[in-house]
C-alpha cells in the first residue's frame, strides 16, 4: 500500500505487504503483519506492525507503537510533543526526538541495553514510554 500528500487522517492496515506513506496531513492508524511500515505523519500515530521493520517521522503530539519481530524507528520532530509510547519485542528501539527537550523518560528492557543520549526531566509534562524484549533501547538527540 502507498499513500502520497494525503489531507486528512487515514487507517490503513495490510499483511505480507509493505505500507508507505508520505506526507500524510493528519491522524493515522497503520497496522501491518509480515511487512515493512515507512510513513510521514504530520498528526498523532498509532501504529501496529509484526515480522518486520517500522520507520515514522511524526510531526504531531503522540505516537503509539506496538512492534515485533523487527525494528522500531521513531523520529519525533515537534518540540512540543506529548507523549509517545513504544512496545517492541525480538527488535530494536530507536528513538529521535528533538535536541532541545528533556521529556520525562522510561525505559525499560528484558535481554538488551538501555541507552539514552538525552536529557530527562521527571517534572515534564511530555511522557516517554519505551519497552522492549530481546532488543536494545536508544534514545538520540535530532540536530
Amino acid at each position: 500500500i502507498s499513500v502520497d500528500q494525503i489531507k486528512g487522517s487515514i487507517d490503513l492496515k495490510t499483511s505480507f505487504d509493505s505500507i508507505m506513506v508520505n506526507n500524510v496531513e493528519g491522524d493515522a492508524k497503520l497496522k501491518n503483519s509480515h511487512g515493512e511500515i515507512d510513513a510521514i505523519i504530520q498528526g498523532n500515530v498509532v501504529v501496529k506492525n509484526s515480522f518486520d521493520g517500522t520507520k515514522i517521522t511524526c510531526f504531531g503530539e503522540q505516537l503509539e507503537a506496538d512492534s515485533a519481530h523487527g525494528n522500531l524507528e521513531i523520529h519525533m520532530t515537534t518540540e512540543s510533543f506529548s507523549k509517545v509510547k513504544l512496545e517492541n519485542s525480538f527488535g530494536d528501539i530507536k528513538l529521535h526526538i528533538p535536541e532541545t527537550n528533556k521529556p520525562n523518560i522510561k525505559m525499560k528492557t528484558k535481554f538488551g541495553e538501555t541507552n539514552s543520549r538525552v536529557g530527562s526531566s521527571d517534572q515534564s509534562q511530555q511522557k516517554v514510554e519505551l519497552e522492549n524484549s530481546h532488543g536494545d533501547i536508544d534514545v538520540y538527540s535530532l540536530k
